[in-house]
């Protein structure tokens, strides 16, 4: 793991009493270098066509993240708000019924929120971190997935691959059942 890097990541759900976004889009981003509060990366994705709730959820990485780090959350809030009005033509957004701010680079159980290739690293360390420890102990998330690292598809695909070799090491303590127990 001390090979791959971790970069921060939050993310900031606003919830509203009717959407006001363009119900087409899927997601919407500021890209870096465009005036507002939050400077860096926000991407905001509308969760109204995936659940006719009137929500949004801004993402929050690289310099943009940075660039709140001391703030309070509602500073972080207030901040990312007046990043969405500038983006949708300068306008004040509709104040949120309800927001709520997960921030992944503060949290003593996940450190960051993604991992990523530093220099001097390669595909061969996420491999070498999915290996099996012992018959028992796999490690598993978006950090040991070679298909699709930096994602929650990975971490959900490399749990699965973790829990089969996990099953076939059991099932081969159990009753020695190598040949009749594939990897999954």
């Amino acid at each position: 793991m001390r090979r791959l890097g971790v970069g921060g990541a939050a993310a900031l759900a606003l919830w509203f009493d009717q959407p006001f976004w363009d119900l087409s889009w899927q997601s919407f981003a500021q890209e870096p270098g465009t005036a507002s509060q939050a400077q860096g990366w926000v991407r905001f994705t509308p969760l109204y066509s995936l659940t006719w709730s009137p929500a949004l959820v801004a993402t929050l990485t690289g310099p943009a993240l940075d660039s709140l780090a001391g703030k309070a959350d509602d500073e972080v809030a207030a901040a990312v708000l007046a990043t969405l009005g500038s983006m949708l033509g300068g306008g004040t957004p509709p104040t949120p019924l309800h927001w709520e701010l997960a921030r992944w680079d503060r949290d003593p159980l996940t450190l960051g929120g993604y991992t990523y290739y530093p220099v001097g690293s390669s595909p061969s360390d996420r491999a070498t971190l999915g290996e099996p420890v012992s018959g028992s102990l796999v490690f598993a998330g978006e950090a040991a997935s070679l298909e699709h690292p930096s994602t929650a598809h990975g971490a959900w695909a490399s749990g699965e691959r973790a829990a089969g070799l996990i099953l076939h090491s059991l099932a081969q303590s159990r009753d020695g059942c190598a040949a009749q127990c594939p990897l999954q």
